[in-house]
Order: C-alpha cells, then structure tokens, then sequence
C-alpha cells in the first residue's frame, strides 16, 4: 500500500511540473506575439507616419515600379494636373502622366506645340534616363523634377518649385548686365573724358616745352617749366585713374610682343635722366651681363611699371643714386625668370608703414611726402599690372636709408636672338676707371670684365694721377664727367701733359648741356652718354683705333642720332589747329616737307599727291576717321604695288589695348597725346632708316 502511494506521488508531481512547464511555455509563447504585435503596428505606425509626411508635403513625390507604374504618390503629385479627365491616378504609367501633363495647358512649351515638347521630352522621361530637369509652367513658376532609382528597381520622382531660386538668378543676372553696362558707360565716359583732356593738353604741354627751349631770362624760364610740369602732373592722374579703372573693370589686356630688354630699360632711364640731372641724381643701369636681350612680352605694361618705380625714386631721393639693377635665372634655353630692382637712396619707408604703400590712393604719411604730389595710385597699379602678368612685386626698405622696388615676372626669349661674344682691341689690357661713385665703377668693372680686360678703381683725380705716376700699367682711362673735387676734363688734362698717349673717354649723364673747353676737347678720344647700352660701349672701344692720331674733337657716343631728314616729304593729318601747331613748332629744327590735313578724305586726297615717306595720322578726324583713312591708303599702296608707308597713329585716347588695335588697322605704332618732342623724334627716327637709300635725302 505504501509503494502505490508513493508512485501515485511521483505522478503527481510529474504533473505538477508538466503543468507548471506548459504555462510558463504558454507565458512565452503570449509575450512573443504580444512583442510582434507591438513591431507590427510600430512598423505600421512608422509607414503611416511615413505616408503622411509623404501625403503632406508642399514637394511633389512619386513611387514608380520597375515597369514604370505609379504605385504611390502625394497630393501634391496627384493633384497637380487638377480634378478634371487630365487627373493623375494610381496605376498610370510615367508616359501617361507625361502626355496628360501636356494636355492640361499649364507648362510653357516655349514656342512649341504640346505634340513637339512630347515628341522631344518623352524619350527622356525614362527613370534609367531621365535623371534631372528643370520645367517652367504657364504661370510663370519653375519646377526642378529629380528621378532617382532604389535598390529594389523602383524609382522616386521629386518635384521641386524652384521660382524663388530662379527670380535669384535672374535678379544676379540682370544685376550683372546693368553693371556690365554701367562699367561700359563708364568706359566709354573714361575715354571720351580723355581725348576731351588731352586735346587741350597737347597744347599747354607742348607750347610749354617748346617755349622753355626758347632763349628765355630766369623768371619766364621758371614761369614755362611750371606751366609744363604741371601739366605732367595732371596727365599723369588722368593716366592713373584711366589704367585703374580698366583693371577694375577687367578690361586691362595684355599684348605680348618681341622686344629688346636692355634698350627699353635703357629707354626708361633716358626718359627720365633730366629729371635725376636736375636734382643732381646719378642715374645708374645694371644690366646682367650674362642675360639675353630679345625678349616675348608685353613691353608697354613692363615699361609702364619700371617708369613708375624710377619716377618714384627719383621722386623721394635727395641726394645720392637711383641704381635700376636686371638680373635674369633660367631652367631652360627660353624660359626666364626676370628680376628688375630699383634701388635708391631716398627717405626710406618705416616698416609699419611698409604694408599700405601698394593700396590704392595711399601714400606713407611721411613729412618730405606731403610735399610732393601723386595720386597714391602709381605703386598700387603697378602691383596689379606685374600680377597679371604672372609676377609678383616686393619692397626692400629702412627709413632714412633708402628703398629697393622690384619685381620678378616670367618672359620667353626670343629663339632667333644670336649672342655674339664681345671682343677688346688686342691694343688695350689694364683700364684705369675714376668715379666718385662705387656703383658706377662696379658697373664698369664688370662691363669690362666681358672682355678679360684688367681694371684699376679710383674714386677721385688725384689717386687716379699719383698711380699714373707711380707706373700703375695703363692703356686706356674711362673717367666720369662731374667729380667732387676734380672733374674728368681736369684729370684728361693733367695726364696727357704726363705724357699718356692712350685713348680717354669720359662718360657723362647730360651730354646735351655738356660744358667743357674747346681747347681742352683734344684731351679725350670719346665721350659717351652714360648709362649707355653694353654694345655702345664695346663698339666705341674697338672704333677708337680706326683713327690714325689723337686731336681734334673727341667722337660724341649718344644712344642714338636723328639721320639727316631735310625735304623729307611728312604728312600729318590731324584736324586740331593747335595741335598743327604743336607738330609745326616740334618739327620746326627738322626742315621736314610737311603737309598738314584737316580730315579724312583730304588726307587720302593728299596722300596719293604727295606720297608722303612717313604719315602722323589722327584717329578722330571728321569725314572720316584715321583707321578709315588708313585703310583706304593701304589699298592703294596694294593696287599700285607700293611698298607700305610707314604710319604713326597719333590718338588722344591712350586706353588699353589701343596700340593693337591701331596695328591691326593697319598702322605702323601710335602716340598718345599730349606728344613729346623726344618721342616724335624717336619715331621719325625709327621708321626713317626703313626707307630706301635714294629715299633718304
């Protein structure tokens, strides 16, 4: 009996733990639908609250299948065609709702019929194509429409307005061509403004050169060189405001070219000579002597920034020097890296102020500054003239001990340029060099140097003489002109009584004012014109031998001489009466066969009954203009066979981009007005010696 109740025990406590398993299995079995049911209806919560973002927003939206079947879509989308036949519905293809799309009469077909825009849209409508477009409706609103593909093979279409973003760029757009036209305007007013200036200064400028050349007594004399300087002043604002505002604008061009480095360099520092002279300056040019000269670049913007950078110096030094050093580095046989420094011994710039000296219409708030005048513009386009060149400029100063201005831009040189290896005459080895100043005896000395000579320095006359006497080896002696103590004629004189029998030249920075006795003259075999080209020195070295014996007047070595033009036949055609008059007087010493014509007709007219040998044309002539008159001229001389007569455009514009445009007319180079002596003269003397020799009279 006791073993059945303990077996009915055990049964019962098997059940009872059967029983408690099942609930617990039941408990788990409840919880997990219980915790599905929960995902479910988050999962369709999630997509409700999804659709419902969808439904509501301002954006159009569409799902598409994989066969391009609407599936799902917004109000937005759904309702865009409106409730009427054309409505989109669930089901539709992209193609149908295109078609519908263009039935409605709500986009701008943009001057097509609704059959065309279909016929042109719907290959592009493809999900796999279609991509991103922009729409424009009837009403005048811009829809962008995006099509992107899931990775279930659907696609999703956005449609986007975009009007507000569109008015934006229209407004810029408008905005940018009113300023455009504005900057035209302002253009047109700059140069207009500029040839209405420049008339007038031709002949204030003009006459006053040409009366200060005139025998005048102290007071007139400074009375004509105000009048004239002051009118410089005032051009050179005119041309400051006129440069920045083309740079401003973006309408500064540049216009590479062949030209020789050394000569225009050269040319700025003959330009401004008088300047430095009469300040008592010595005006110095260090040219690298292993650097080519021919050169491919925009030489009018390289000069324009060195004239400033010398001007400048001059400007602001005292006493002392304007050294103007070129230096040149290469990786390879035609690429350049050019360095120009200017280098003086001017007040100098404080460090603080170091910073602004290139900002436009700033000058360093200096004592010695307020006293002279610029526009503060000078340095700041200059800046943005080597810049677009590709350059950079710098500034090396200390105040109250000079400043050094440079510049580095990159140049091609010219590949047809030929080096010639400079030579002495085998007469001379040891020089004896006498300056007072030690730049210009380092210039010298290394100028020298190219041609293996021996060089001995000496800073004043009687070092100079003491070491002739004391034997120092002498075959030549190169002296400069003005010395502190001694000048060159009086060192030329005490060693030719010592006997010295060799050549002497005297290098002098104003030989036109050159004053020196004729009895003394004897002395020397050669004077030259300093600074001077390399060449100029090298030919006068080797020239001085071809003469049998010392005596008489010394050979005179400037840069260049006027050749003979008497008679020679020039025509001008400028219809201004004073600046007839300007041209008359400047050419006056020349004894030219000028002819004078006040317009167009009349200067073609004249040009067949004269055949003039170089033509001075105006641009802004009535009848018509130079660039008319140019090209009529040019006809004949093709239909007669002619050679092509030079022809200088003479313009009182002077804007960017000018010269080319007169060279693609046809003429030869320009000048701008006011005109310069020296620079009519340049010109008649560069384009003379193009003429035949029986045209040379």
């Amino acid at each position: 009996m006791g073993l059945v109740l303990t077996s009915i025990a055990i049964l019962e406590e098997q059940l009872k733990q059967e029983r408690a398993a099942r609930i617990s299995a039941e408990g788990a079995l409840t919880r997990f639908r219980d915790v599905v049911k929960t995902e479910a209806e988050q999962k369709k919560h999630l997509s409700e609250r999804i659709l419902a973002a969808m439904m509501s927003a301002p954006d159009a939206m569409a799902l598409f299948d994989e066969n391009d079947l609407l599936v799902a879509a917004n109000k937005a989308y759904l309702s865009a065609n409106g409730d009427g036949e054309n409505r989109i519905e669930i089901g539709m293809s992209r193609l149908d709702i295109l078609k519908k799309a263009a039935l409605t009469g709500l986009i701008d077909f943009n001057g097509k019929t609704a059959q065309d825009w279909f016929d042109e849209t719907a290959p592009n409508w493809r999900s796999e194509d279609f991509g991103e477009s922009t729409l424009q409706t009837t009403d005048g609103k811009w829809f962008r429409i995006t099509t992107r593909k899931t990775k279930f093979g659907d696609s999703v279409t956005y449609r986007v307005d975009i009007t507000a973003e569109k008015m934006r760029a229209l407004e810029l757009e408008q905005a940018r061509k009113r300023a455009d036209i504005a900057s035209s305007a302002k253009s047109a007013f700059l140069a207009n403004m500029s040839h209405e200036i420049r008339t007038p200064m031709n002949g204030v400028i003009g006459m006053a050169e040409l009366l200060a050349e005139t025998d005048l007594d102290e007071e007139q004399s400074l009375f004509a060189n105000t009048i004239r300087n002051s009118g410089e002043a005032l051009l050179t604002i005119i041309n400051d405001i006129l440069d920045y505002s083309k740079i401003e604008a973006g309408q500064m061009e540049l216009f590479p070219e062949p030209f020789n480095l050394e000569e225009m360099v050269l040319d700025c520092v003959r330009l401004l000579q008088s300047k430095a002279n009469d300040k008592h300056l010595d005006l110095l040019l260090d040219y690298d002597m292993f650097l080519p000269t021919g050169f491919v670049g925009d030489v009018g913007r390289i000069r324009q920034v060195l004239l400033n950078l010398i001007s400048n110096a001059i400007k602001f030094t005292q006493t002392g020097f304007v050294l103007i050093r070129v230096v040149g580095v290469t990786a390879n046989d035609t690429d350049y890296k050019i360095h120009i420094a200017v280098e003086d011994t001017g007040i100098g710039i404080p460090s603080a102020k170091q910073a602004q000296v290139f900002s436009e219409f700033k000058q360093v708030d200096h004592s010695e500054n307020r006293k002279l005048e610029g526009t503060g513009l000078g340095l700041a386009i200059s800046k943005k003239l080597v810049e677009k060149m590709g350059g950079v400029m710098w500034l090396d100063s200390e105040q109250d001990k000079g400043s050094v201005f440079g510049f580095k831009i990159g140049l091609k040189s010219q590949t047809d340029e030929y080096y010639r290896q400079p030579t002495a005459p085998k007469e001379i080895y040891n020089i004896m060099i006498v300056d007072d100043l030690e730049q210009n005896r380092t210039i010298l000395k290394k100028q020298l140097g190219a041609l293996n000579l021996h060089a001995y320095e000496y800073s004043n006359v009687d070092d100079a003489v003491a070491a002739f006497k004391n034997g120092t080896p002498c075959d030549m002696v190169i002296t400069d002109h003005q010395m502190p103590e001694q000048t060159g004629e009086q060192l030329a004189i005490q060693i030719r009584e010592l006997g010295f029998k060799g050549p002497i030249f005297m290098l002098s920075s104003d030989l036109r004012n050159l004053k020196m006795s004729s009895a003394n003259a004897g002395c020397f075999t050669a004077i030259l014109q300093r600074p001077s080209l390399r060449d100029e020195l090298y030919k006068s070295l080797n020239c001085v031998f071809d003469a049998s014996e010392l005596g008489g007047q010394p050979m005179l070595v400037e840069s260049s001489a006027l050749c003979n033009l008497e008679n020679l036949p020039v025509l001008l055609a400028e219809d201004n009466k004073t600046n007839q008059l300007v041209f008359r007087q400047m050419t006056k010493g020349l004894n030219l066969n000028l002819t004078v014509c006040g317009d167009g007709p009349d200067t073609v007219a004249q040009y067949q009954k004269i055949m003039p040998k170089i033509v001075f044309m105006d641009i802004s002539m009535p009848g018509f203009d130079g660039d008319e008159a140019t090209r009529q001229i040019r006809d004949i001389e093709k239909m007669n066979n002619m050679p092509p007569t030079p022809i200088i455009a003479l313009t009182a514009h002077a804007m960017a981009g000018d010269r080319d445009r007169f060279i693609s007319a046809g003429m030869d180079d320009y000048l701008a007005k006011p005109l310069k002596k020296k620079l009519v003269y340049e010109m008649l003397e560069r384009f003379s010696p193009t003429l035949a020799p029986e045209q040379q009279l």
